[in-house]
């Protein structure tokens, strides 16, 4: 009977001494639990390693037409006037001599009287501010080749200018069309030749060529001008 007690208590001490150590290792596990949960962090104090965010940078695009590039035979009309803004009739029709221009001329005022056209036209960049001045047509003119220049281009509406009686050429816009052109040239060669032996029964025939060709192709400018003309 007594070795059935002290083998009891043995059992019961081994029992609490487990429930006991189960227990500290819970409240420790509880404790950790609640020190991680109370943890924060500053959106600008995001640890190393973590992403704030997705940011995708795109290259600059090239455009297609490659740079902004003025044609060879577009110059601004600031320019021209700078070194010429007085036209007269005689220098406008050797200077549109071999241009080929196309343009638009629509008149506000009657100008079939001959007497009305004059020998000289003064030239400006914009409508004047300081004098009353009345709108005797509106021209449109552009380029119709790429060799065509916007002095050219200048010079013809300065002569219509004249022819319909005005006084002032203003220029109110301009600019250069830009168009893809292309040339080739080609250089072909070619010879034959037949034999026939006397007897007949024996014929040869040979041939040979040669060639050659060459293409190049770009963007050019076709000018235009925009223009009103003007009387005092």
């Amino acid at each position: 009977m007594k070795k059935f007690i002290s083998v009891l208590a043995l059992f019961s001490f081994i029992l609490i001494t487990a429930m006991a150590a189960n227990a500290g290792s819970t409240a420790v596990s509880g404790a950790g639990a609640v020190a991680n949960n109370n943890q924060t962090f500053e959106g600008s104090n995001v640890p190393q390693g973590f992403s704030n965010g997705v940011e995708t940078n795109f290259p600059t695009l090239v455009p297609y037409f490659g740079p902004d590039v003025r044609p060879f035979n577009f110059t601004p009309i600031e320019v021209i006037t700078a070194g010429k803004s007085l036209w007269k009739r005689y220098e406008c029709n050797p200077t549109i001599e071999d241009a080929k221009v196309e343009y638009r001329f629509r008149s506000f005022v009657k100008t079939n009287n001959s007497n009305d056209s004059l020998d000289s036209v003064d030239v400006m960049l914009g409508l004047p501010e300081d004098k009353v001045y009345t709108t005797v047509a509106h021209i449109t003119l552009r380029a119709d080749d790429v060799t065509t220049t916007s002095l050219e281009l200048l010079a013809q509406a300065c002569l219509l200018a004249m022819e319909a009686g005005g006084k002032t050429v203003a220029v109110i816009a301009q600019g250069a069309e830009r168009v893809a052109v292309s040339s080739g040239w080609g250089v072909g060669f070619n010879s034959t030749a037949s034999t026939v032996n006397n007897s007949g029964d024996i014929g040869t025939v040979s041939s040979g060529g040669t060639g050659y060709s060459k293409g190049t192709s770009g963007l050019a400018g076709k000018p235009w001008l925009q223009v009103f003309v003007l009387t005092y």
